[in-house]
């Protein structure tokens, strides 16, 4: 038996002060002016949780400074710009690629984004539950979720998997409602489109257009119109499309393809 001195809180041991042998048989849950009896499966499971707790802050703390050192360096420390530029923000991608990097460049950009959600919400920081699993179990969902889910897993001790699991069940809700207006979209663009090639039928079939009349004016100045719309539509399309990919892996856009019907 061990004695093991409580020098955490809650009941926690952070402070192993053994000063007992193996010949020692007293109970080993008696408490005596804040020592406690440990056997040696109690004490081996005090000091690895001890070890897991030294190596996750030394951990946590390291992705924090190599985040700082690059949202500083190449964002000006700015987060706007991270949210806007992402990974391909050019001298980031010069530092990702870089031979003597130390690391992947996968990993170089979750500290980038773990130095980015603790500037959002510093509460987190003095967390002695939370490690960098945790945090990067809630990157890229929208803020008031993570710090939801980040209140949970830090007041009732969640591991980082049961974070992981609360955090992919918002993904494929979001995912779901997203495909649902998604599609709604699709189906109004594809419904322009023809309506386009109908008219564009008709008036190939058409003997005569009186070009003088009115109503091809007004008909043209509504095309116009019609274009300037679906160009704006275009534009944020493809801003929609570059937000939703920041965070993600950069790569070669996929090209978009008309199907001609």
């Amino acid at each position: 038996m061990h004695d093991a001195k409580l020098t955490g809180t809650k009941g926690q041991v952070t402070g192993i002060n053994p000063v007992g042998g193996r010949g020692d048989t007293t109970n080993p849950v008696r408490r005596e002016s804040g020592i406690m009896r440990l056997g040696d499966a109690e004490l081996a499971d005090a000091i690895v949780a001890k070890i897991c707790r030294v190596t996750r802050d030394r951990t946590l703390q390291h992705a924090l400074e190599i985040g700082e050192i690059v949202a500083q360096g190449a964002y000006e420390g700015s987060l706007k710009a991270v949210a806007a530029q992402g990974q391909g923000h050019p001298v980031y991608s010069r530092i990702a690629t870089h031979p003597a990097l130390p690391f992947t460049p996968k990993h170089l950009w979750i500290c980038v984004k773990i130095h980015e959600l603790l500037q959002l919400h510093p509460r987190f920081r003095s967390s002695h539950h939370l490690g960098v699993a945790h945090l990067r179990a809630v990157l890229n969902l929208p803020a008031p979720v993570q710090e939801r889910l980040l209140v949970s897993a830090d007041g009732e001790a969640w591991t980082s998997e049961e974070l992981e699991h609360a955090a992919s069940n918002f993904r494929r809700k979001t995912r779901n409602q997203g495909r649902t207006r998604t599609a709604v979209l699709c189906r109004a663009i594809t419904g322009i489109e023809k309506v386009a090639k109908e008219l564009h039928g008709k008036l190939a079939r058409s003997v005569r257009v009186d070009l003088a009349e009115q109503s091809v004016f007004v008909a043209r100045e509504s095309l116009q119109r019609a274009r300037q719309h679906l160009d704006a539509i275009e534009s944020e399309l493809t801003r929609l499309t570059s937000e939703a990919n920041v965070g993600a892996p950069a790569g070669p856009a996929k090209p978009v393809l008309v199907r001609d019907e």
